[in-house]
């Protein structure tokens, strides 16, 4: 079994002792004999075969440690040892020559060591570091005639005797030789333990998704992945312990390293790929350690922030609008946009008023991407969807067991997920009173704490709310807390109702058509499609459908839209222009036609907003005018033909129920009820019923 620890001794009878040791518990540690140059082929020799430590002492000890790479951990010669070597000495001789390895001057006090032996001129002390200087120091010695020398090494007492000088061992004691071995096997023990944290690092690192080169303070390379060396191909053994400027003889390498400047988010181009390169520092409290560069594909990164893009779409956490969505020729809402804009630069609370469909949330995802805040969440909820239950635990999050059905390991709340970010907070006013003082906590005091936990959280999120209705009449009748109302009016945008700013109708029905019109045409597309279409009749289809579409743009359409009050505001009259370009591209019938149909069911309740010139007050629902009486409509005289289509659209524009209904009142199919309504349309419609006039009943 091999050793991962052996002891070179440096003579036999140190040997024996470190023999007779081991087999009292260390059995993991090998003993050998060997001096000098020896004892350094036989470190070798070891460290080749895997040794992880050698001990050993003196000038043997000394010239190993400089010639191997793995740790030597000396034998301790203590105080005790030379007095006991020099008590023998001074028995010997009268003049005594002590031989002290360098890196042991400061380790004894041999002030002291004079003054209990008594001993003054007669003791000289040589200290070297070299096995030359050692040899000169014992000429030096021989010189002033010492007859005695005492040294650690047995190699020195040797070359001591040929110079005719008696020598005397400074031993080890049994008591420093196990401490020593002692030590031996804790290093072994942390050496290992730093091994498997050294194999798990470069584990980690050969599986990052990029490359990595360490650099130390001499500019030698210590770590280089495998996606570097793939990357920059170069061997790992032309690499690790070369000189950074003999690696930049290669040009890919180059464009790596460049002049070795710290540098951050720099792009440069490798085998036909762009690679994001970064060059940092390593530094400790005690200086530099060198260089870490750090190089990864470009197409990995957008890989990384798509999939982190789609997890935030996935749970709404974005911003989609900005300030130029907003479809308006209002100057209220344009001095709205400014407004908006100039609190998007401030980091304050904003509380957004208008009814349901005016664009409260457009505004605020609006303010969130002109601000510092816009690479960062954006979440938004709906006060009104969630019981009150529910909406502490989706704002705040709860810990663990917190309530039945508590998720594993919690939940953070919206307010942590917004972090950094922007919280927008929908229909506030049906916010119960009792989270209205938790939410109000959270204002003031910047931080959160989770249902069932009792650790504070830090959030720094801007906090965005919006109301249908007066948050003021709320406080005053109890509903809202005064004080969270002032909290968030810090700064206010009020939104107009579309019935107060009518300029804003065409350009917005034209933007609905723009955005719903092609999506429309694509799925009302016969399957057969266009291979059973010429490019000119298709051409011809596709302008005859945008003719269709813009129909609701005439003078009349737009004025009847103008009547309308549209309390469903933008988001009503988006649903009409769908509803209308879908029925428009899907029957054969005039789009004045379904216009009409449309605004009967549409404006029931406003009989004035659709009401046209000649047709009475209460025409939308009756087939009756004023002066005629109950069942009687108006005919002007002429052709039986231009009477009966005087007659079908006089009752189709007063007929409030589906046209199947009234083809059946007037003996006819519908289709037939069609192309009559058509033709009559594309007549001019009603002739006035001026005289001679004839009654129908």
């Amino acid at each position: 079994m091999k050793k991962e620890i052996f002891f070179i001794s440096p003579y036999p009878e140190m040997t024996e002792l470190a023999n007779r040791i081991v087999k009292q518990g260390f059995k993991e540690i090998g003993v050998t004999t060997a001096t000098l140059a020896k004892g350094v082929e036989k470190a070798k020799e070891l460290e080749s075969n895997d040794t992880q430590i050698i001990i050993s002492r003196g000038a043997t000890g000394a010239l190993i440690r400089d010639s191997i790479q793995i740790p030597v951990i000396f034998v301790n010669i203590t105080c005790y040892d030379i007095i006991l070597a020099l008590y023998k000495a001074k028995k010997i001789g009268k003049k005594i020559a002590l031989f002290i390895y360098s890196s042991h001057k400061n380790d004894h006090n041999f002030k002291e060591i004079r003054k209990i032996l008594g001993l003054k001129d007669e003791l000289l002390i040589y200290f070297y570091d070299s096995l030359d200087e050692l040899y000169k120091q014992l000429y030096k010695a021989h010189e002033v005639q010492c007859d005695v020398a005492v040294a650690a090494g047995s190699c020195i007492l040797e070359k001591a005797r040929m110079l005719k000088i008696n020598g005397v061992m400074i031993g080890s004691n049994e008591e420093a030789l196990k401490g020593t071995f002692v030590r031996a096997i804790e290093l072994l023990k942390v050496k290992k333990k730093d091994e498997e944290i050294k194999k798990q690092l470069k584990a980690i690192l050969n599986h990052a998704n990029g490359g990595v080169l360490a650099i130390n303070a001499t500019g030698i390379v210590t770590y280089y992945n495998n996606i570097a060396r793939d990357t920059l191909q170069l061997p790992t053994q032309e690499v690790i312990g070369k000189k950074i400027d003999d690696l930049k003889t290669n040009s890919i390498f180059r464009k790596i390293y460049a002049n070795g400047e710290t540098f951050v988010g720099g792009i440069i181009t490798l085998n036909n790929c762009n690679y994001i390169v970064n060059r940092l520092p390593l530094k400790i409290e005690s200086g530099d350690l060198g260089m870490v560069i750090n190089f990864q594909k470009t197409q990995n990164i957008e890989k990384i922030e798509a999939e982190i893009r789609k997890k935030l779409y996935d749970k709404g956490f974005t911003a989609f609008y900005g300030f130029s969505d907003i479809i308006t020729r209002s100057e209220k809402i344009v001095g709205l946009i400014h407004r908006a804009k100039n609190y998007s630069k401030i980091d304050g609370t904003v509380l957004i008023m208008g009814e349901s469909g005016t664009g409260k949330e457009l505004f605020a995802q609006s303010i969130h991407k002109s601000s510092s805040r816009q690479n960062e969440a954006f979440v938004a909820i709906n006060c009104a969807t969630l019981p009150s239950n529910l909406l502490e635990s989706e704002l705040f999050g709860y810990n663990e067991g917190a309530f039945t059905g508590a998720k594993k390991g919690g939940k953070p709340g919206l307010f942590e997920l917004a972090h950094k970010g922007t919280i927008f907070l929908d229909e506030i006013l049906e916010l119960p009173i009792a989270l209205q003082a938790h939410l109000l906590r959270v204002i003031q005091e910047r931080n959160v704490r989770r249902i069932g936990g009792d650790k504070l959280i830090p959030v720094d999120v801007r906090i965005i709310a919006s109301a249908n209705k007066c948050l003021l009449d709320a406080v005053d009748k109890g509903n809202f807390r005064m004080d969270l109302y002032y909290r968030l009016n810090e700064f206010n945008l009020h939104i107009p109702p579309l019935k107060n700013r009518k300029k804003d109708l065409p350009v917005l029905i034209n933007h609905f058509i723009e955005k719903h019109r092609n999506f429309i045409e694509n799925q009302l597309q016969p399957s057969e499609g266009p291979d059973h279409f010429s490019d000119t009749a298709e051409r011809n289809e596709k302008s005859v459908l945008y003719d269709k579409a813009n129909v609701i743009l005439n003078e009349k359409n737009m004025t009847r839209l103008y009547n309308y009050s549209w309390p469903g505001n933008i988001r009503e009259l988006e649903n009409f222009v769908k509803r209308y370009l879908l029925l428009a591209y899907s029957d054969d019938e005039s789009p004045d036609l379904i216009l009409d149909e449309l605004f009967n069911e549409t404006f029931p309740s406003s009989q004035e907003s659709f009401t046209m010139p000649g047709e009475g007050p209460n025409s939308a629902y009756d087939i009756t005018s004023p002066g005629y009486g109950d069942d009687v409509i108006p005919v002007k005289i002429g052709t039986l033909k231009e009477m009966e289509g005087d007659i079908i659209m006089e009752v189709y524009k007063n007929w409030p129920h589906k046209k199947e209904e009234l083809a059946d009142i007037l003996g006819i199919s519908r289709t037939t009820l069609w192309k009559k309504l058509k033709l009559q349309s594309a007549n001019g419609g009603v002739r006035t019923a001026s005289e001679p006039v004839s009654t129908l009943k």
